[in-house]
């Protein structure tokens, strides 16, 4: 078995560490989830940006990277994948 997959695109969601930090909290007052802190979400971030950042970057240099706007509204994100996803699968 291969232990690599050739990737055309990604999609990257992006937004502020601000937006994050209210959706998430947001999310706690129903969640239940231990984890769902302000101290936790920053460290998290952290470990993200770290850890995650870099591959996200490396296929942005490759331009396999679908870049979304995700501080909009739920709509206006669809709409922006939507259109995004079809681009790239016309070219």
């Amino acid at each position: 078995m291969n232990d690599t997959v050739e990737v055309n695109y990604m999609v990257f969601m992006d937004t502020t560490e601000e937006v994050m930090t209210e959706r998430l909290m947001e999310r706690a007052k129903t969640s239940g989830r231990a984890d769902d802190k302000e101290d936790v979400i920053r460290e998290r971030f952290k470990t993200y940006m770290d850890s995650t950042m870099p591959i996200i970057r490396s296929f942005e240099e490759d331009g396999k990277v679908l870049k979304i706007d995700a501080g909009k509204s739920v709509d206006e994100v669809f709409k922006e994948l939507e259109e995004k996803l079809n681009l790239a699968k016309s070219s």
